[in-house]
């Protein structure tokens, strides 16, 4: 997977999708775009800090989910992703909290979370520089050999083929057994169905 194609896919239908297999060549392309998006971000003057804030913030939300695609690769769960957020948690909050230290002498715990939390992040950045299982796994095909297979449809899929269909609510019907949409019922005759009400008015001994 190319720089582009990596970037596309998980800022668009790979950004909550926890689905599927990640190539290291997806992951770490990515992972430069980040860093790049980032220090640029961090250049820009505080009166666009909010989108800054916020585009970090979409931008961990796409490392965490391509993280967790990476790990399906390597025939890991992906909620080893989770000691990952904790160590992003612990690094923001004991550097917040130096800061308001403010001083050259912050308490040892607070530089105990900080190493370790980077160790933390050290450590899953080396599982990620690791070859994925040869051949489809539990998660999925090679992304190497299929990389449209490898990915999972993303969420909420359904609502772009209905924006696709024009709303029209073609394909919206109930699957068959090929997994194909099934034709609508065929409305009944009107000519078979029964007058009530002259059934009702009908006298007993009229046959």
């Amino acid at each position: 997977m190319n720089f582009l194609d990596a970037v596309k896919y998980c800022l668009t239908d790979g950004l909550i999708n926890f689905k599927g297999r990640a190539c290291r060549s997806e992951y770490w392309w990515f992972f430069l775009f980040s860093i790049l998006v980032t220090i640029t971000l961090g250049l820009l003057p505080d009166s666009v800090s909010i989108v800054a804030r916020g585009a970090s913030y979409v931008f961990f939300i796409a490392m965490l989910t391509a993280g967790s695609r990476r790990l399906h690769d390597l025939g890991h769960s992906g909620l080893w992703m989770i000691f990952y957020v904790i160590a992003y948690l612990v690094l923001a909050v004991a550097s917040a909290l130096i800061l308001v230290y403010n001083d050259d002498n912050p308490p040892d715990i607070l530089l105990l979370a900080i190493a370790g939390s980077l160790l933390v992040d050290l450590a899953f950045l080396v599982v990620f520089m690791r070859r994925g299982n040869p051949g489809p796994n539990r998660y999925g095909s090679d992304p190497l050999e299929d990389p449209v297979a490898a990915h999972a449809p993303p969420p909420f899929a359904f609502l772009r083929r209905r924006a696709e269909n024009g709303g029209s609510g073609q394909g919206d019907g109930q699957p068959t057994g090929d997994g194909g949409p099934q034709k609508p019922a065929t409305p009944p005759d009107p000519g078979l169905e029964v007058d009530l009400e002259s059934l009702k008015d009908r006298k007993p001994d009229q046959k």
